[in-house]
């Protein structure tokens, strides 16, 4: 049988790589690793990957974050979904424009973070690439258990003004109170939790 995968270059790093997004105008590859920093590759000679610029690092540019669960790309914006340092408080959602932030890191405009809810674990944009969808898992820790939730962030008049007003979260709590309808119908719900906390989005 032949070879259905075959390898044809590699880049080594000491940050490793978990997730990543690619952009194929730019043919540059995005890549996190679980970890704080974000890792631009240039893949327009696939035989010999380099490095764009230096890795972004987030835990220098946003206060309070742990580590970047998730990584977007489309139109020229770069998302990242951020966990908090305690897990279980609100997340953040990074957004870069790219060729600003490439022409000056310090440009103001060229990242914004708006709030999201606990443990954004996974995040992408619509086809259109005017809106950016959070999976916010709320994953329970040290006895605190969060509810989960989906966030909709509106970038569709791009991130120079973007603020958390163009941020809407929405819950399960209007569930809450129907456990016992729900486990009949074979919906997993622990004793004593409420439907909004053990609906737990990933993706």
């Amino acid at each position: 049988m032949a070879d259905i995968l075959k390898k044809i270059g590699s880049f080594s790093s000491e940050m490793g790589a978990e997730i990543t997004a690619y952009d194929p105008i730019s043919q540059e590859l995005f890549v996190v690793s679980g970890g704080t920093e974000v890792q631009v590759l240039d893949l327009s000679d696939p035989t010999n990957p380099t490095e764009v610029i230096p890795p972004i690092d987030l835990a220098s540019l946003i206060p309070d974050i742990d580590g970047a669960n998730s990584v977007a790309y489309s139109n020229g914006l770069l998302a990242l979904a951020l966990e908090a340092s305690t897990s279980t408080d609100p997340g953040k959602v990074a957004i870069i424009d790219i060729a600003a932030y490439k022409n000056n890191p310090a440009d103001p405009n060229a990242l914004k973070v708006v709030q999201a809810g606990p443990l954004p674990d996974m995040l992408t944009f619509t086809p259109d690439g005017t809106k950016i969808l959070v999976a916010n898992e709320g994953e329970a820790d040290d006895g605190i258990d969060p509810e989960g939730s989906i966030s909709i962030i509106d970038v569709s008049g791009g991130i120079a003004t973007l603020t958390q007003d163009n941020v809407a979260t929405a819950d399960f709590s209007a569930f809450n109170g129907r456990e016992a309808e729900f486990r009949a119908k074979g919906v997993r719900i622990f004793p004593d939790k409420t439907v909004a906390q053990d609906v737990e989005p990933e993706f």
